[in-house]
């Protein structure tokens, strides 16, 4: 109850100063642009890139808010201008910020940014199988209608959020994710990225479920069987294949004691959540074949145009989709058996895979994503000057 009162307390003086320090906050000759950090990863998702890139251009000073004192940390080994939420010091800085820069809505600006006649442009943080209860929906929209801009990649999600989300349409543009440009321009080394992350095997499995869905108890790392499952899985790749593990952040870490071995003792298995390395796209551009179930990581994997394998679990949603089922366009494991019969085939044999699925993710890429030109972060560049005038 007393630390209840002293929060509240700072964050009522908080708010009295950032009115005071509005009054005589003056003019910016360069664009200030604010990027809020997500809680647990950080400097993440398409904030990353865009980030970088303005760190480049003499036309903005960019930075950070983290919304937990103790979030410092994940900023610890990169350069960057960031601080807390809550920082009186930061206050003068906080009021001239032109652009917010936000992938989870406005939860972590430290003011009201509509107050101080500062713009949002919402970057979202995925392209979501979940579909999301009416309560949460109705939050979601309601924040997006406070954003000048929603970032969206194509015309099918303009139509959505508008026409059954209600969502303006006038804010909706179809700009594409700046995290998908190292995708799509492939200029990274994958040796140098497998190298920086110690791997040594030729060949990658990239293995990313999601969490469960709603707050209900939180599953096993692998289904069915959780210790057959996984051993199927490594003694099906052989000796050049690794096996990257990447839980989704939300996820309680429920290792089994046989698997946590292998992870610690078995050279081809890399454990890799957030925590310790929180690009995913490197895991992605590296990767030769994704498992996952209903992540949305497979949106972004869909881009590299190579062999994903669906667990065919029951979906963990309350409520109904945003992709659809039919929308898991790739193999289709139902048991451990099955999924090894697929992963050797798509390390194999990936003639037999285009073959069969080829025509599906040619169209299923062209509804999710308009522009595959690798300049989303370039025209999220110019929406910010757009808005800055």
């Amino acid at each position: 109850m007393i630390k209840k009162s002293v929060l509240a307390l700072r964050d009522l003086l908080f708010t009295a100063c950032v009115s005071i320090r509005n009054i005589f906050k003056g003019s910016n000759k360069k664009i200030i642009v604010g990027f809020v950090a997500s809680q647990k990863t950080g400097i993440t998702g398409s904030a990353k890139p865009l980030f970088e890139e303005l760190l480049n251009d003499d036309r903005f000073v960019a930075y950070w808010v983290y919304p937990k004192a103790n979030e410092k940390k994940l900023f610890a080994e990169k350069n960057y201008n960031a601080y807390y939420k809550r920082s009186f010091y930061r206050i003068g800085l906080y009021v001239k910020t032109d652009i917010w820069i936000t992938t989870h809505g406005s939860f972590g600006i430290p003011i009201n940014y509509n107050k101080h006649h500062s713009k949002r442009i919402e970057l979202w943080h995925g392209i979501p199988f979940k579909g999301f209860l009416k309560e949460n929906k109705d939050k979601i929209v309601k924040d997006f209608n406070q954003a000048s801009t929603v970032v969206v990649t194509s015309n099918f999600f303009i139509t959505l959020f508008s026409e059954k989300w209600g969502v303006d349409k006038e804010i909706l543009r179809d700009l594409g994710q700046p995290r998908t440009d190292m995708l799509i321009n492939n200029i990274l080394s994958k040796d140098k990225i497998k190298k920086d992350l110690g791997i040594k095997q030729s060949k990658v499995i990239l293995y990313a479920p999601t969490h469960e869905q709603d707050l209900k108890e939180d599953k096993l790392l692998f289904p069915w069987n959780e210790n057959k499952t996984f051993k199927t899985v490594i003694d099906t790749i052989g000796e050049n294949t690794a096996l990257i593990i990447r839980p989704h952040p939300y996820w309680k870490e429920k290792i089994s004691e046989y698997i946590q071995e292998k992870i610690e003792h078995d050279e081809r298995i890399y454990y890799m959540p957030a925590k310790k390395i929180n690009n995913t796209e490197k895991l992605i551009y590296i990767s030769d074949v994704l498992i996952t179930d209903w992540s949305s990581i497979y949106f972004d994997f869909l881009l590299m145009k190579k062999p994903t394998i669906f667990l065919n679990l029951q979906n963990p949603f309350e409520d109904q989709f945003v992709m659809k089922p039919e929308e898991r366009v790739g193999y289709l494991a139902s048991n451990e058996k099955e999924l090894s019969e697929h992963l050797h085939e798509a390390l194999n044999n990936l003639s037999k895979y285009y073959d069969s699925f080829n025509q599906k993710l040619k169209k299923l890429i062209e509804k999710v994503y308009t522009k595959t030109d690798g300049k989303a972060t370039e025209r999220c560049i110019n929406e910010i000057i757009r808005l800055s005038k």
